[in-house]
């Protein structure tokens, strides 16, 4: 069983204006391979911000089977308030497939959904990319994302980034 265990008092060195922050958080994740190849996982985390006056927590639970290079992950996660009428008030999924197209390239796809509190409507999200690692810790990545159901206005994205791991 691997484990984190997470606590923050708040005071954040740099915190941003436009940010709801946290005034503290705690939490905790256990993960286990119960199955060959496959990693589940459990989360808690509770916390209050500096803007909004009641306490929130968050549950979440996650897998990741992995295969001759192949993947397959997800994640559940859902807040709730300890006060108010509507206390489960976010929730939100994805699921993720990599495929190796050859030793160095790789096909990603990704189906995301959100639900923010008071919302109307589920914001949902669709994504293909390709990620080229020329060395185990340096990888290039490009994606094209669409959403759907997102009022806000936001168009479909085309993005490429670095990741290096140190």
């Amino acid at each position: 069983i691997e484990y984190a265990l997470y606590v923050s008092p708040g005071e954040e060195l740099f915190a941003a204006k436009d940010i709801d922050t946290f005034r503290e958080a705690l939490g905790l994740r256990l993960a286990t391979t119960l199955l060959p190849d496959t990693q589940f996982g459990v989360s808690f985390a509770s916390f209050e911000q500096e803007s909004t006056p009641d306490r929130k927590t968050l549950y979440g639970l996650d897998f990741r089977w992995a295969w001759r290079r192949y993947e397959l992950s997800g994640e559940l996660a859902y807040r709730t308030r300890d006060f108010g009428e509507d206390q489960i008030d976010e929730h939100g999924h994805y699921l993720q497939a990599v495929a190796p197209l050859s030793a160095r390239l790789f096909a990603v796809a990704r189906y995301e959904n959100f639900h923010a509190s008071n919302a109307a409507h589920d914001i949902n999200r669709y994504l293909a990319g390709l990620t080229f690692r020329p060395l185990p810790a340096f990888a290039l990545k490009a994606e094209y994302a669409r959403m759907t159901d997102d009022r806000m206005g936001r168009d479909d994205t085309v993005r490429a980034s670095v990741a290096v791991l140190f």
